[in-house]
């Protein structure tokens, strides 16, 4: 508004949860912000974006599928950035497709906004591609005992696990699954498998499992604030912030680009009003770190992903090789997929 500002960035923690998430936006208007970012995972970003959206506060989310957040909408003051159900499938569909198997697929989701979507969406897309899906049914997040679930697809001979899980649902899925005796050729499950933490929770379990990937080092993105490469941005977020880490995790990426996109607005909108800010959102066409982003009338922006496997080498330690780069084929395969030992 012709002024000079200077923008503090005010934090408050979601405890990833659904209760939470939306008490802390609420506590963060009624301390007087002017605009609002959220990240990671759906149960986070859409009860943030609805408190947004009722209380008259612009937000700018990433990190969650872009077809969870289409249910939470129309939107008037939110915009979001993430790949949707469709990429997400195809980089698995990568996967399926580079090996023989009898295209039967057994589903594994539980009952939340990320895994009512998937069910909504899978079937139709897996006819469609020439496989089977065998629905065992939702189950409840914090599920002991998936038996059930496991003999329906051993029983079906599933040569292929998919799914959407958290990490400690998953962990006790797959020992159960392993301590049955079925084994499956393939294991192609979202969110559980994201971290290479994850899979040392897993001991040698975690060998060989198909995992989605959100944004990597190799990608051939630049930064719209400084033309950092995304080999760069990883280099620093190791020196700076975790350097014990063998490489920088798929998240960094996205939690970049929504300070890109926040700044590209503001930019743009040179106001705090929220027309302004609206009006600057919808125009967006911007370059980031994680692709092109351009909002459409959803006021989604859907960027692609890639395939990634854990491979656990001789002296015990896990890394993510890049296996399949069907929508991003600039990126370049750093292995083959192998099939899960039976």
């Amino acid at each position: 508004d012709g002024k000079r500002y200077s923008l503090s960035l005010v934090c408050e923690d979601s405890g990833s949860s659904i209760k939470w998430a939306q008490t802390a936006a609420e506590k963060l208007i009624r301390e007087g912000i002017d605009i609002m970012i959220v990240s990671h995972t759906a149960e986070t970003v859409l009860p943030v974006s609805a408190v947004c959206e009722r209380e008259g506060i612009a937000c700018i989310s990433v990190d969650a599928p872009a077809s969870a957040c289409i249910m939470g909408g129309p939107y008037s003051n939110s915009w979001h950035t993430f790949f949707d159900n469709e990429r997400e499938m195809l980089c698995f569909y990568d996967a399926w497709e580079s090996v023989e198997t009898n295209k039967k697929i057994g589903l594994m989701t539980a009952n939340d906004n990320e895994g009512i979507e998937i069910r909504t969406f899978i079937h139709d897309f897996a006819s469609a591609k020439g496989y089977a899906i065998i629905d065992a049914g939702a189950y409840y997040i914090g599920e002991e005992d998936f038996s059930d679930y496991i003999n329906t697809f051993a029983a079906e001979d599933c040569d292929i696990i998919l799914g959407v899980m958290v990490a400690d649902d998953f962990q006790r899925f797959w020992t159960q699954l392993a301590d049955s005796g079925y084994s499956p050729k393939m294991c192609t499950v979202a969110k559980a498998c994201l971290f290479e933490n994850d899979m040392k929770r897993l001991g040698n379990l975690g060998d060989g499992l198909i995992t989605e990937v959100w944004w990597d080092s190799s990608f051939p993105y630049t930064s719209s604030l400084d033309g950092l490469t995304c080999k760069e941005l990883a280099t620093d977020y190791l020196v700076h912030c975790q350097p014990e880490l063998g490489d920088a995790p798929a998240t960094v990426g996205f939690k970049y680009a929504n300070i890109e996109i926040l700044y590209d607005i503001l930019k743009r909108s040179a106001s705090m009003d929220l027309d302004a800010i609206n009006q600057a959102a919808a125009q967006t066409n911007l370059d980031t770190i994680v692709g092109h982003v351009r909002f459409d009338k959803k006021h989604i922006s859907v960027v692609p992903c890639i395939t990634g496997q854990w491979i656990l080498d001789e002296e015990g330690n896990y890394h993510r090789e890049i296996v399949g780069n069907y929508l991003i084929p600039d990126v370049k395969k750093t292995a083959e997929i192998k099939l899960l030992e039976k």
